[in-house]
């Protein structure tokens, strides 16, 4: 541990039927890392509409969408801006979001009218949401990132479908 935080930790905080809040930190820069599996989130469910828990095959996508996100970005003592990437997992993986800095984004202030839908396509467009750093020095950078996501209801249910 570094800087006062563990080398990159993820923290899933809350986990419901509608919504879920991850925190990650880290102090060393990454590149393309998977940070939510969209498909082992509770309530899950299957190509059949049945908890994923309980059995039977995934299904191709589970839909997110970013709703709020609570950040600190410190890039370090890098050559040029650096900044974290939180993207939608895809051919090619599509920005979400770019963090520098400290700040605080609510896109769902209001109501929850307004969210950062997942426009990803092509292989690997399952939903999964992944995180990199770019121009983060190799030391002295180091991210804190608080993440609210809303669960699209025919992908994550408590009530899955009668058989």
């Amino acid at each position: 541990m570094a800087n006062g935080y563990p080398t990159n930790a993820i923290q899933k905080l809350i986990d419901t039927e509608r919504r879920v809040v991850y925190k990650f930190t880290g102090n060393t820069a990454e590149s393309s890392v998977v940070k939510i599996d969209a498909g082992g989130l509770q309530y899950a469910l299957n190509t059949t509409n049945q908890l994923l828990s309980g059995g039977g095959t995934r299904k191709n996508l589970y839909r997110l969408a970013l709703k709020k996100i609570i950040y600190d970005v410190a890039p370090g003592q890098a050559a040029g801006n650096g900044y974290v990437e939180i993207y939608w997992t895809g051919t090619p993986n599509t920005t979400m979001v770019t963090l520098s800095g400290v700040g605080k984004m609510d896109f769902a202030e209001g109501g929850d009218g307004i969210v950062i839908l997942n426009n990803a396509t092509g292989v690997g467009a399952n939903g999964n949401v992944g995180l990199q750093t770019i121009n983060f020095a190799a030391t002295g950078c180091s991210y804190t990132i608080i993440a609210d996501f809303r669960k699209h209801s025919d992908d994550y249910n408590t009530q899955p479908a009668a058989v």
